[in-house]
């Protein structure tokens, strides 16, 4: 007989959720923070309780080490002059993404001979249309270079007056990445790189919407990156060295007859800009509002403008390229185009609107550059031929021309603009991020079966995509690589996978790998290349597995990889036991 004081063990096939409580900080937060807030005071220490009124007053009194400076959500009026030279990296972040709003009546943020700061997460713009010049100004000072400085997950809207961001002469070491911008000023730039070095803009979205900030399209702003160098030598500098664009997003043109991207612009009589790389960008053609071109060069050297998707309709005097000088600029030289995508599908390639009476690719004269190149591009103007021009005529200068449908989509007009509401984007999500992939999968993602898989030149492609990802072995056209994608459904002890075809000539067999937190991967060879589904079993129920597939030639290199695909098995989730003792 059982002792009446025993113990029962009872094992649960239940399990009771914990209770979690929400943080009071954001995640993320380093040993050394301070806190600003709207309802502050710069006489209080900084703390989250008893933070500082101003960002001008955070930035000179935090230490320089490794700091990390909070921004409580609401707005902040005025001027901001950040000129500290931090030897540390120091962020000033908004505690919650877009909702620390910074506008003045004219200069909101300068960044003026500052090092090492990150600002991240913050609405920039103009109080009202009387504003005087620029949202965000970054150049160097008496002090020295402005450097090393970051501009990441922000929002740049509505200058009334000139640009929404100047990189100006003493800049250098310059980092814009996942940002949005739109609504220049009447006549200028989203950004305007002008006399500086070591400059990388990526993963930014850039558009316009004037009717969407109750403004009327002046339809005479400039283009939405121009790259020049106009202070002849007063900083030191003539003309602007290594800048990169890439992996951007360009889309809904509203600007006057500019490029969308203009390398050198102010007839100088000297090189404006050299050594600029322009690499996996997507050009979204969904605008009425007529463009001179893509891409516009005058008085610069080095240029490459490779992998890049120009998908729609850019009513245009020539739809890609406009080469020319102006003033007392040099020749152009060593310019070069390779592995793009130009596609048309309305078949109206390098006209403006509603007028195919002058359909061009190119625009310029043969004795404004020297060295210039094109090869191996997609050429697509729907039902139409490809249009000639001036200079890099696609079906007489490149050799390796492809003339083929891509296969994008071509359904521009009910484009959902990412603008910011407050609460969240017109889309519904939450990140500049979220946007940024949103719009890439569904207009610069080539579906199954493109001839633009697999038919760039290893040679000459950029390493990364469009959304960062390492390209293939055998890299495709234009700024999106196309990954086989994966999808499953989850058993209690088996996963069912299923991929789309990897479209890798070189494959020979696939390989799959799972694997659960915390243990070790388990890596199954040798699936046939013509497989389209696998079945994974002896799995742990109520478990999350992270599945990747892998393309690889006769040799086991890999050609490609899937994206990850992460599912949790059904069932239950079992406990260890825990004591019920009957006899209290």
């Amino acid at each position: 007989m059982k002792n009446a004081r025993a113990t029962l063990y009872i094992v649960l096939s239940i399990v009771v959720p914990a209770i979690v409580l929400p943080s009071l900080l954001p995640s993320g937060v380093t040993a050394c923070e301070y806190w600003v807030a709207p309802a502050g005071d710069d006489s209080n220490p900084g703390t989250a309780a008893a933070p500082w009124a101003t960002l001008v007053h955070a930035s000179e009194v935090v230490p320089d080490d490794y700091c990390t400076v909070w921004v409580e959500d609401g707005e902040y009026a005025g001027k901001v002059r950040i000129k500290r030279r931090f030897m540390t990296p120091t962020l000033f972040r908004a505690a919650h993404d877009y909702r620390a709003v910074f506008h003045h009546d004219g200069l909101v943020l300068s960044l003026s001979g500052a090092t090492n700061v990150t600002m991240d997460g913050f609405v920039f713009r103009h109080s009202s249309p009387a504003a005087a010049p620029l949202v965000v100004q970054v150049d160097g000072s008496a002090a020295g270079y402005g450097e090393y400085i970051t501009l990441r997950n922000n929002i740049f809207h509505d200058s009334y007056n000139n640009d929404l961001l100047k990189i100006v002469s003493g800049a250098r070491q310059i980092l814009v990445e996942n940002n949005v911008f739109y609504n220049q000023g009447p006549t200028d730039e989203h950004i305007d790189v002008n006399s500086v070095t070591d400059v990388i803009i990526q993963d930014n979205i850039f558009f316009n919407d004037y009717a969407g900030s109750g403004r009327a399209n002046p339809a005479t702003s400039h283009s939405f990156i121009t790259i020049k160098d106009s202070d002849e030598g007063a900083d030191g500098l003539l003309g602007s060295e290594r800048i990169t664009v890439r992996r951007n997003i360009f889309l809904n043109w509203e600007g006057g007859r500019e490029t969308l991207i203009q390398v050198g612009n102010d007839g100088k009589p000297y090189h404006e800009a050299r050594d600029v790389r322009i690499e996996s960008n997507l050009f979204i053609g969904n605008s009425p509002n007529d463009a001179y071109s893509v891409l516009g060069l005058r008085g610069v050297r080095d240029v490459v403008f490779a992998n890049n998707t120009a998908v729609g309709d850019f009513p245009s005097s020539a739809y890609a390229m406009w080469i020319d000088l102006k003033g007392l600029n040099p020749v152009n030289e060593n310019v070069f185009f390779a592995n793009n995508i130009w596609s048309d599908p309305t078949g109206s390639m390098g006209s403006y609107f509603m007028d195919n009476s002058d359909n061009e690719f190119s625009k310029g004269n043969t004795a404004y550059v020297t060295g210039a190149t094109i090869d191996n591009n997609l050429y697509w103007n729907g039902p139409k031929p490809i249009p000639g021009g001036d200079l890099l005529v696609p079906l007489v200068d490149d050799a390796r021309a492809l003339v083929a449908d891509p296969l994008l989509h071509t359904f521009y007009n009910g484009i959902v603009l990412p603008r910011w509401t407050g609460d969240a984007f017109l889309s519904g999500n939450a990140s500049i991020r979220e946007e940024f992939v949103r719009l890439a999968d569904l207009y610069g993602r080539p579906a199954t079966g493109s001839p633009a898989i697999g038919a760039a030149d290893p040679a000459l492609f950029p390493t990364e995509d469009l959304l960062g990802r390492p390209r293939s072995a055998t890299p495709d056209l234009g700024a999106y690589e196309y990954h086989f994608t994966l999808t499953g459904s989850a058993e209690e002890t088996a996963i069912h996978v299923a991929w789309t075809p990897p479209n890798e000539s070189s494959a020979v067999s696939l390989t799959l790998i799972y694997a659960a937190a915390g243990v070790d991967p388990v890596t199954i060879l040798g699936i046939p290349i013509g497989e389209r589904d696998y079945l994974v079993t002896g799995l742990v129920p109520r478990t999350v597995y992270t599945i990747r597939l892998i393309a690889v030639d006769a040799i086991g290199a890999t050609l490609t990889e899937s994206d990850p695909l992460t599912l949790e098995t059904t069932g239950h989730r079992w406990c260890l036991p825990f004591l019920v003792d009957f006899t209290r």
